[in-house]
């Protein structure tokens, strides 16, 4: 599945900005043509995938099957345009006014690979 097949709702629900600002983000973070092999993904879909994995956190290897990539890749590009794509959305200032609400949400992860005894060693020996 090509993420841009999606209509501009869509974008919006995944990414949380217009499409209009995706390509206005595409348009300032273009490197424009670099020498070797072509990518994979265009720029904007490069774009699209950083946006979609700053607003939702999916792992990185569910980004890779929506956007039909390898998972190595889809990390290449998350670490190169993070920094990039993320500048672009900071306000401008905040004054003494404003009300600034942050989500500290934990998301549970759960390692399946470890049996529950050897998971609380581990956790006990660190904490000690």
């Amino acid at each position: 599945m090509r993420i841009t097949r999606l209509g501009r709702a869509d974008v919006y629900a995944l990414t949380g900005v217009t499409v209009a600002e995706v390509d206005r983000s595409t348009a300032i973070t273009d490197p424009g043509h670099r020498p070797g092999r072509p990518p994979g993904l265009t720029h904007r879909d490069r774009v699209l995938l950083t946006l979609v994995a700053l607003r939702t956190n999916l792992t990185e290897r569910a980004l890779a099957a929506i956007f039909d990539t390898s998972q190595p890749t889809a990390h290449r590009i998350i670490r190169d345009l993070t920094a990039a794509v993320a500048g672009l959305f900071v306000p401008d200032q905040f004054d003494d006014t404003d009300t600034l609400l942050l989500d500290g949400t934990l998301i549970p992860v759960h390692d399946q690979s470890l049996p529950d005894r050897a998971r609380t060693t581990v956790a006990r020996s660190i904490f000690r």
